[in-house]
């Protein structure tokens, strides 16, 4: 993801397309509040999805703090990804993320974060170089997925992750101007461009709590936003019109408690 040309491009014919046509003090469960109410990953219907339970006593999440605009909370799945969030915790425990930037974003795509600060600075993984990715059949990159940033193929995932914004609004607004200018449904568009082979179900889902099914089996999904997309949605608006000062203060990982 860190060079994500093949995506972007086709993520910008998409948008073409349409224009033409966790702090430690926190309670065993966890129930959203203000800004987070509007998000559908956080209702009560969601909740039958294993990526977007609420954490629960013991299980590892994240505090990630964005400097001048606040905290964005995580759950992390380090049964699904293991090596993605062990990659993660040590190099948030190491400081690595710490004053680290907030380095690309695109509208209603994704936020990328964890660039260090200088281009000499080597981006590997805890392990050296880097690792493959890990693809569960539980997590998807919906929206608020947190993912691993890589070159484009396997192997490559090393330091810089990146979270998904993209509205099931958008998703849904796909289906009528594919079929219109290329006579094929957002499904088979999906499999001929990206290779991605969803079954309706899977497809529902995208179009229910947004998302970024481009990229479903192509990048690791290892945690998910359970507070703080407001948070997030201020860093993308930002950072998407070209704001280059955004950098991440901490990142802490923890057990819920």
């Amino acid at each position: 993801m860190r060079k994500i040309k093949k995506h972007f491009l086709c993520f910008c014919l998409i948008i073409c397309l349409l224009t033409c046509s966790c702090g430690k003090n926190k309670k065993d469960v966890y129930a959203p509040e203000g800004n987070d109410l509007k998000e559908k990953t956080l209702s009560d219907a969601a909740q039958d999805y294993y990526q977007y339970r609420y954490p629960v006593e013991g299980q590892l999440c994240a505090d990630i703090f964005i400097l001048d605009y606040g905290h964005i909370y995580v759950r992390l799945f380090d049964e699904d990804a293991p090596g993605a969030v062990e990659n993660f915790r040590k190099k948030a425990e190491k400081g690595d993320y710490t004053g680290s930037l907030i380095s690309k974003a695109v509208k209603d795509y994704y936020v990328q974060g964890g660039k260090p600060l200088t281009e000499d600075t080597k981006e590997e993984s805890i392990w050296g170089g880097g690792f493959t990715n890990e693809i569960s059949d539980r997590l998807v990159p919906t929206r608020g997925a947190l993912c691993m940033a890589n070159q484009g193929k396997n192997g490559t995932n090393a330091q810089q992750f990146f979270f998904v914004t993209t509205a099931a609004d958008t998703i849904k607004k796909l289906d009528d101007p594919l079929n219109e200018r290329y006579g094929i449904s957002l499904k088979q568009y999906l499999a001929d461009t990206y290779g991605t082979e969803l079954e309706d179900k899977e497809l529902a889902r995208f179009l229910e709590y947004g998302g970024a099914p481009w990229i479903y089996g192509h990048n690791t999904v290892f945690g998910q936003v359970f507070k703080g997309f407001d948070v997030l949605d201020a860093v993308e608006a930002d950072a998407a019109e070209g704001k280059q000062d955004i950098y991440i203060k901490k990142i802490t990982v923890y057990k819920y408690v």
